[in-house]
């Protein structure tokens, strides 16, 4: 976003939660209003007796939180306030400095350094299980069953995208099929063709 439009001032997350979360309201509104009313029609009675019994019996099994969710209840809730006032907050007049502006890291933190900072958190901060056994809140054998290929695969295909802009590449191929497009008489054929080379090429 920033080099795509370097003139103009990054969204927010505080940005993004104003237009996000007023949409989540909404349409957890009318997912339910389509769940109960149109789809699976609840029966008048619902909530009489052990209907609503059974909320309760469930959150007596949930039982007392734990040590670790606590800490990841209160770790959870640093992460947002740290996205949340990172950067300035501008209302009309009113300027709210945010922490990186005061701590003069605006230019190096952003929301992915307050994550990283967070998970590190995890990685060192000890914690009992129900067992009593010392253990760290988020170990290795619990982080490594996150599907890191599909961050990989992402993470590879931005690299690669970045490496063919920076050497050339993109340029070079844009022109010579722009080439062979022209001489193809801008034709559905040379459509078909295009598109099959650049599909072979993507699965090679």
């Amino acid at each position: 976003m920033k080099e795509a439009f370097p003139d103009l001032s990054p969204i927010t997350f505080l940005q993004w939660m104003i237009v996000g979360v007023p949409a989540v309201i909404i349409f957890i509104f009318l997912t339910w209003l389509s769940l109960t009313k149109l789809f699976i029609k609840m029966p008048k009675n619902i909530s009489s007796g052990a209907n609503v019994d059974i909320i309760d019996r469930e959150l007596t099994k949930l039982g007392r939180m734990s040590q670790a969710e606590k800490y990841v209840a209160i770790l959870f809730a640093m992460t947002a306030f740290l996205w949340i006032f990172r950067a300035d907050i501008t209302i009309g007049s009113f300027t709210l400095t945010g922490w990186a502006t005061l701590l003069g890291v605006a230019k190096f933190v952003k929301d992915s350094t307050v994550a990283a900072m967070i998970t590190v958190i995890m990685f060192l901060l000890p914690v009992k299980t129900e067992n009593g056994e010392k253990t760290q809140l988020l170990d290795w054998t619990t982080a490594a069953k996150i599907p890191w290929g599909i961050l990989l695969l992402f993470g590879g295909g931005i690299a690669i995208s970045k490496g063919f802009a920076a050497s050339g590449l993109s340029k070079f191929l844009a022109d010579n099929f722009l080439r062979l497009y022209a001489a193809c008489g801008n034709s559905a054929k040379c459509d078909c063709l295009l598109s099959g080379i650049l599909s072979n090429f993507n699965n090679g």
